[in-house]
């Protein structure tokens, strides 16, 4: 009884059944669990509560196994249904029931009601991952720290790129690290337990480079698990401050422009409240702030009176509603000044983006007067012009009247000023052309003063006038207008024609002609001579009365001379027959002081007399003769050049030579019919602006300036190349054009830029150099040490292992320094004869691991290939790096070629690749058929750390590699790609000139030691020490120096004792080299092994020259350290 209460009295459920499930008890909380009364559970079976088939197979089958005598599992967790229909989940712990003889008969069941628990559970697991989504994609850095440590917890991924590190390197810090000032930080952070939080000001912090930023930092504390937590949000407000700060500093310079303005500033709102009034304002009006705080109080006083007022009022609000942002609305108004005085104020609004208006004034009373007064004075001159008997007018430039008097209007036959007004000024001119020189010599000399010319009447009549006008110009120095004053000067000027015609009229046309002209009579006597005939023939008419003598002067040789004559006289007779002008008669004539010149002899008869005219035409025709051989010149020699050379003239090409069209690929025919449209078409269309500009330029400077550029063309076929043009203003047929001069400077720009590519790997070189001497003493130390255990043994078979390890991992460390230093060509490859085929196919199993499947792989390996010198390590680091890099590009297969041939690469090739010497070359091709490289991606894929891949993908130093191993091998690698089409790596090896077999492998026994005495150079503590056990080891007496200075005291001590110094070449105060050569000049027989973690050549290849026995390179274990001092020694 006591043990039934008990079960009835306990919160867990409790019930019995038999081996197949049916209840046989269950106690009240099970019932209660259940939402059952007894009668509705005991009997039935425990199957039937269950929620769902699955549920009740899945406890049929623990049923079974367990009446198998097999042990339950405990707890089991199941879904129940209660008599409500609803879901709770129970964990029961099972039990066996027996009989006396120990047979199963059922089983007791603990039952629980977790169906709270795993709800809380549910909802704090789903708590979580909205803290955890919350938290990893806040724009804000969150960094969750321990509060009493300060050590970080987490960070989220804005923190990783606010500060630059990775949340692995965040875990590893503490918050005060993070800031520039981790004392305050550590001390702030202390606090905001105590203060429940803390908000800093904007304070400085440093990212991971290096990089300041302007952060603003609050801080929280909670607890996490049971755990004191900081949480700190950090914002990055480097832009906003920036931001805040410009803004400032243009708040202060409108402040300076608005305080020194020589205009007054207004600034209202839209309530229409004076905000601000600058000095000038107050200076002008007199009025301060207080005075006129608003508008309706400025126009009260400004307007005092009413009528006036309200136009202003008018006006302004007719712009307030019309003009829009940003739109200036001038406006001059007559105000009154806070003194009573009156100023004419030209007022200026404009409405702002932030909803104010900005006004400015500006006092123009002065101007205003002045500007009365010109109206009054320009009255007064109007008043004048208008009585005048000459006439007046004002015109534009293209002859449109502004102005006119009415004496104009009379002399000119109009009926009405308007009539006149309306018609062009170059109506009036009886020719036109007149009017083109008045506007000439207005544009040249600003003014004219009474030139004469004939004018034309309404009617048509024509009449002489006096004009004397000035050509008035804008504020810009544009023409603006014409004034001018016009006289009738016709009666004057018919007089004057009338009395010089008959006197001057064969003079003029005789002394001024610029032809030689001699008068005679119808029987040959000289009557005049022109000034031009007494200059070219140096006779005068003492010289020659008649024309006879002329004759006889000029042609000495008498049948000669008759020959002439009658020519001239054949076709002046044919001419006078005609009717027509005699046809030119061109020959040499002899001169008074026996020149030569060529004439062109005509004949005139006028009124009994008859003009001889004889056109000096010596000069042209040497002119003529020159330009033709000029030309030739020209010609020959453009048409040899090798510069492509063509004239531009009109805009169209007028010559091209042949070295055009080759480097053009389009036909001379082709060339001549382009204009300045398709030259631009031929350049690249990247380079079109520039050539553009260029051409711009020329025109607007100095057209003897001569413009030299570069620019790329396309050729015909569509090839790319680079020329360097001269363009120069040269005169062609007598009219201006252009000479273009064009050289293909392709093989330049690909030298340069080849050039430009080994500079940058010399650079890396020589980092990478220096970083693989101090590994290398590292390593030095590490596997030394690990010698000098197993020598000394001791050691279990375990710490035996693992110092084999170390040893293993130092010699690797030491290979992979190797191969930095091969990359940066600081090393020598450790070469051997190889065939290229061979290596391919050695390595092919592994090529085919590191592709994948989707990718075929493909070879084309000659058999009979020739023997190259080169690494077997390094050539399946090109080959494997090659294959990775090909893999990357076909993402979706595609297939992977390894080809191998026989080349000679001759001349040509080498004169646009000046590092290739010419030659026998083993060509190893790798081709892909990838996505391919864009043109600007392939001029840097050899460069280190370039990489196309997202980050995290890729180091790029892949390729970077291969290039150096291709140079240390003195190898010559190129790559050719196109977009969608794939890629291509071409490496030339060179090949050995007679058949070589590979070198067999030796094995290096450990060597012996020694007893006699060394010196140890080396500025590392850690590698003289390592060093110094290791050779007395094996016997050895060593001394040891820090330095060389030290090293050259102690050798000069020990001189006579010491057998080999061991030098290192890095070293402070005085360098491996030079302690060589100081130890060489104290005794030129001393012994010196070169140990250093530089490479064999380079320096130490340098040190070995100037007398050196031996190299050795770190890290280096015993057995070749013995083995290099051994050698030395034993050398005589």
């Amino acid at each position: 009884e006591k043990y039934r209460e008990l079960v009835e009295t306990i919160s867990d459920g409790i019930v019995q059944t038999d081996c197949v499930g049916t209840v046989t008890f269950a106690n009240s909380a099970y019932c209660r669990i259940l939402g059952l009364e007894i009668g509705e559970i005991i009997g039935k079976s425990i199957l039937d509560f269950q929620v769902s088939d699955p549920e009740r197979r899945k406890l049929r089958s623990f049923l079974e196994y367990a009446a198998s005598q097999q042990p339950p599992p405990a707890p089991w967790f199941g879904t129940h249904q209660t008599k409500h229909g609803g879901m709770i989940v129970l964990q029961c712990d099972w039990n066996y029931r027996r009989d006396n003889q120990g047979h199963i008969t059922g089983f007791i069941a603990v039952v629980k009601d977790i169906t709270e628990r795993m709800q809380a559970e549910d909802a704090l697991r789903e708590s979580e991952e909205k803290y955890r989504l919350l938290f990893s994609h806040e724009k804000d850095a969150i960094l969750l720290s321990d509060a009493e440590t300060m050590s970080i917890l987490d960070a989220n991924e804005s923190c990783e790129k606010l500060w630059g590190y990775s949340r692995e390197e965040f875990l590893s810090m503490r918050i005060p690290s993070l800031s520039d000032e981790p004392e305050k930080t550590e001390k702030a952070l202390a606090g905001v337990t105590r203060l429940g939080g803390y908000e800093v000001s904007p304070r400085r912090l440093r990212k991971k480079d290096g990089t300041e930023f302007i952060a603003k930092i609050s801080a929280n504390p909670f607890t996490l698990k049971g755990r004191p937590v900081v949480c700190s949000i950090v914002r990055d407000i480097t832009e906003r401050n920036r931001a805040e700060e410009a803004a400032e500093i243009e708040k202060r310079r409108f402040e300076a422009l608005a305080e020194n303005s020589p205009f007054g500033l207004v600034m209202t709102d839209d309530a229409g409240m004076f905000r601000y009034f600058n000095p000038k304002f107050r200076e002008m009006f007199g009025y301060e702030l207080k005075d006129v705080p608003n508008g309706k109080e400025w126009l009260n006083k400004a307007y005092p009176d009413p009528v006036y007022r309200r136009q202003v009022i008018s006006a302004w609000l007719e712009d307030l509603s019309n003009s829009s942002i940003g739109e200036h609305r001038p406006r001059v108004f007559t105000v009154t000044c806070k003194d009573g005085r009156k100023k004419i104020v030209h007022f200026r609004q404009v409405q702002l983006q932030t909803g104010e208006h900005l006004m400015t004034s500006e006092d123009i009373s002065a101007r205003w007067q002045a500007e009365e007064k010109l109206r009054q004075s320009e009255e007064k001159y109007r008043q004048l012009v208008e009585h005048l008997n000459v006439g007046v007018f004002e015109s534009t430039v293209d002859g449109a009247f502004t102005h006119i008097n009415p004496a104009i209007v009379r002399m000119s036959g109009y009926g009405s000023p308007e009539e006149l007004m309306a018609t062009p000024a170059h109506r009036l001119y009886a020719d036109v052309s007149d009017r083109k020189k008045l506007i000439s010599a207005l544009m040249d000399k600003g003014s004219v003063n009474c030139i004469e010319m004939r004018s034309s009447k309404k009617d048509g009549t024509e009449y002489w006038i006096s004009m004397t006008a000035v050509l008035a110009r804008g504020d810009k120095g544009e023409p603006d207008r014409i004034t001018g004053i016009v006289e009738d000067i016709t009666d004057r000027k018919k007089a004057a024609v009338a009395l010089s015609e008959s006197e001057d009229r064969l003079r003029k046309l005789i002394d001024h002609s610029p032809m030689a002209m001699a008068v005679t009579d119808m029987n040959g006597e000289v009557k005049y001579l022109n000034k031009r005939f007494i200059q070219t023939f140096g006779c005068t008419l003492q010289d020659i009365p008649t024309l006879e003598y002329w004759w006889q002067l000029a042609y000495p040789d008498r049948p000669h001379g008759d020959r002439v004559r009658s020519e001239w006289l054949h076709a002046t007779r044919e001419s006078s027959e005609k009717g027509t002008e005699p046809e030119p008669v061109e020959r040499e004539v002899r001169c008074k002081d026996g020149t030569i010149r060529v004439i062109d002899f005509r004949k005139t008869v006028v009124d009994k007399l008859v003009i001889h005219t004889l056109h000096d035409i010596t000069e042209s025709k040497r002119q003529e003769q020159a330009l033709r051989e000029s030309e030739l010149m020209f010609r020959l020699l453009s048409e040899q050049s090798l510069m492509s050379v063509a004239i531009l003239q009109d805009g169209i090409y007028k010559y091209a030579n042949q070295a055009m069209s080759d480097l053009c690929e389009y036909s001379l025919e082709e060339i001549l019919s382009w204009g300045y449209e398709e030259f631009l078409q031929l350049a690249n269309p990247d380079d079109r602006f520039l050539v553009m500009k260029q051409a711009r330029m020329k025109q607007l400077g100095d057209p003897a300036q001569e413009a030299n550029y570069t620019f790329r063309v396309v050729t015909k076929s569509g090839k790319t190349k680079w020329v360097e043009i001269y363009s120069k203003t040269i005169q062609y047929n007598k009219r201006s054009a252009n000479l273009l001069t064009m050289i293909d400077i392709t093989g330049r720009k690909q030298a340069e830029e080849q050039l430009l590519q080994s500079q940058k790997m010399e650079a890396i070189g020589t980092l990478a150099g220096g970083v693989a001497h101090e590994i290398n003493n590292l390593l030095q130390v590490v596997l030394g040490h690990a010698d000098m255990i197993l020598i000394r043994g001791g050691i279990d078979e375990k710490s035996g292992q693992s110092l084999e390890a170390i040893r293993r991992a130092a010699r690797n460390g030491g290979d992979l320094v190797n191969k930095i230093l091969a990359f940066s060509r600081k090393t020598e490859p450790q070469k051997r004869p190889l065939n290229l085929s061979h290596e391919v196919r050695r390595v092919e199993e592994l090529l085919r691991r590191t592709i994948p499947r989707m990718i075929s792989f493909e070879k084309s390996l000659e058999d009979n290939l020739r023997m190259v010198n080169a690494d077997p390590s390094q050539i399946e680091q090109m080959l494997l790096n090659l294959a990775v890099n090909a893999r990357d590009a076909m993402q979706e297969g595609g297939r992977l070629v390894f080809e191998t041939r026989n080349v000679t690469i001759r001349e040509e090739y080498c004169r646009t690749h000046p590092e290739v010497d010419p030659g026998k070359y083993v060509l190893l091709s790798v081709s892909d058929t990838g996505h391919g490289m864009a043109k600007g991606i392939m001029d840097r894929i050899f460069e280190p750390f370039f990489t196309t891949k997202q980050p995290g993908k890729g180091t790029g130093l892949g390729l970077s590699m291969v290039f150096g191993l291709v140079k240390s091998h003195g190898g010559h690698i190129t790559c050719y790609s196109e977009g969608g089409v794939g890629s291509t790596f071409k490496i030339y090896f060179p090949a050995f000139a007679d058949d070589v077999q590979p070198d067999l492998a030796t094995t290096i026994e450990m060597p012996a030691g020694g007893t006699e005495k060394l010196l140890l150079v080396d500025d590392e503590d850690s590698v003289r020490t390592v060093g110094s056990e290791m050779l007395e080891l094996a016997g050895y007496t060593v001394l040891t120096a820090t330095n060389g200075r030290e090293a050259l005291e102690v050798y000069r001590n020990n001189r006579d004792s010491i057998g080999l110094v061991i030098l290192d070449l890095v070293m402070p105060e005085m360098s491996g080299r030079k302690c060589l050569e100081e130890l060489l000049k104290i005794n030129p027989n001393a012994k010196v092994l070169i140990a250093s973690g530089y490479a064999a050549n380079g320096p130490a290849k340098e040190a070995r020259e100037s007398g050196a026995v031996g190299f050795v390179t770190k890290p280096f274990d015993l057995k070749h350290i013995l083995l290099a001092i051994r050698k030395c020694l034993d050398m005589v």
